[in-house]
């Protein structure tokens, strides 16, 4: 039920936010086309780092603590750096359907998004990890609904700020 009751707020906040990007790009089908995949990939890292340092804790490979995010560090930049390529990926498929002319500026709204969200994805992910295994919960029923929910909102946010940001 506490999950269900973030989720339903964070879901909450992510239609505004997707309301106002509708609102600020107005007719940019470049943007359109790449959202769901921006969302998606964040979603992925925050998937990938949850499960990656449950797993690790339960073997007893990695503390369960907050400062064994060192630790952790060869799975969080691998990720990062396997969601970044996929962003410049996304600016330059969506470039060449609707026309490469706009790629730069594409590309600058994808990666400023990127810069501001997947480090925050990062830290919900394994912060929600270390809370659930502390208490003895099943992270599976915590750290995939809240990571993909916060990983929407927060993406949506980024993104609504890098298209603001980068007019």
């Amino acid at each position: 039920m506490i999950t269900l009751l973030f989720v339903s707020v964070i879901v909450n906040v992510t239609g505004t936010a997707l309301g106002g990007i509708i609102d600020t790009i107005g007719k940019r089908p470049e943007v359109f086309m790449i959202y769901p995949a921006l969302i998606d990939t964040v979603g992925d890292v925050g998937s990938v780092i949850g499960s990656t340092a449950t797993t690790k804790m339960a073997l007893g490979t990695m503390g369960t603590k907050y400062s064994a995010i060192t630790e952790h560090s060869l799975e969080i930049f691998s990720a990062w750096a396997a969601s970044m390529f996929m962003f410049v990926l996304y600016a330059l498929s969506s470039s060449l359907v609707y026309g490469v002319g706009g790629f730069l500026r594409l590309l600058s709204e994808a990666l400023t998004t990127h810069i501001l969200v997947v480090p925050l994805i990062v830290l919900i992910s394994f912060g929600t990890a270390i809370v659930t295994r502390k208490r003895g919960l099943d992270p599976d029923n915590f750290i995939i609904p809240l990571e993909t929910s916060f990983s929407d909102g927060l993406t949506t946010i980024g993104l609504l700020i890098a298209l603001t940001v980068l007019v």
